[in-house]
């Protein structure tokens, strides 16, 4: 477990700066730790929430909420809780169909794109109410409090396992901070950080859910090769 605390204690040790409460430092490095946060989050999305929609009748462009940092997935349910799939476009696929085509082939299959940050586009337009069910990334509350832990639900649920992962962010900005170009720690810290993400906590996020590599191949078949003597062999 990494509290803001230990966050602090950590970034303020290596790189040299003032980690007391009245200092300029020890804010900095909350926005880092909280920027690191919420870069890992997006990066992995190790942590997934649902939240459910209701379309209103002749309209297909939505707000979608601030809480939501990245929007992962979306279907439809009926009344009956009978599932619908939605096929993701882009926007500019979504205007085509709005006005090349006067109706859906499937009713129950809907389309959709994100626009920017904040908006959901939907085809075909609802011409009744009905439910959307969305997976999403959620937008953490700052860590603030010595104590705040990026493993509590309100501050992004991420797991104690990748809490080195916004260590690294943290020292990445810190060590460009304090600016020492002699050593390069922030381009260190970056490959760090980088390296995290790739090969260990988006590795085990799949390994989670349950995720396989491909099967082996073993001994494929040779290509055959030209012999420079064409009375030899290629074997």
């Amino acid at each position: 477990m990494a509290t803001l605390a230990t966050l602090r204690n950590v970034v303020s040790r290596k790189i040299g700066l003032d980690n007391t409460a009245s200092s300029t430092d020890q804010a900095l490095i909350d926005e880092w730790v909280n920027q690191g946060v919420l870069e890992v989050l997006l990066r992995t999305h190790c942590t997934i929430e649902q939240a459910t929609m209701d379309t209103t009748a002749s309209t297909w462009l939505y707000q979608l909420p601030t809480s939501i940092l990245h929007m992962k997935d979306l279907w439809r349910e009926d009344a009956a809780g009978a599932v619908f799939p939605a096929v993701h476009d882009s926007y500019l696929e979504i205007l085509n169909l709005h006005y090349a085509t006067t109706a859906a082939a499937d009713s129950n299959v809907i389309h959709y794109a994100v626009v920017g940050s904040n908006l959901l586009a939907i085809w075909p337009t609802a011409s009744t109410v009905y439910t959307i069910k969305l997976l999403y990334v959620p937008r953490p509350t700052a860590l603030a409090a010595a104590g705040d832990d990026p493993a509590s639900e309100q501050f992004g649920r991420i797991p104690t396992e990748f809490h080195k992962a916004i260590e690294y962010y943290a020292l990445w900005q810190a060590a460009d901070y304090d600016d020492d170009a002699s050593s390069d720690q922030g381009e260190r810290y970056r490959a760090h950080f980088n390296d995290f993400i790739q090969a260990y906590a988006r590795p085990a996020i799949h390994k989670k859910g349950g995720g396989r590599l491909s099967p082996a191949v073993l001994n494929p078949r040779r290509k055959e090769r030209l012999p420079r003597d064409p009375s030899a062999s290629t074997w």
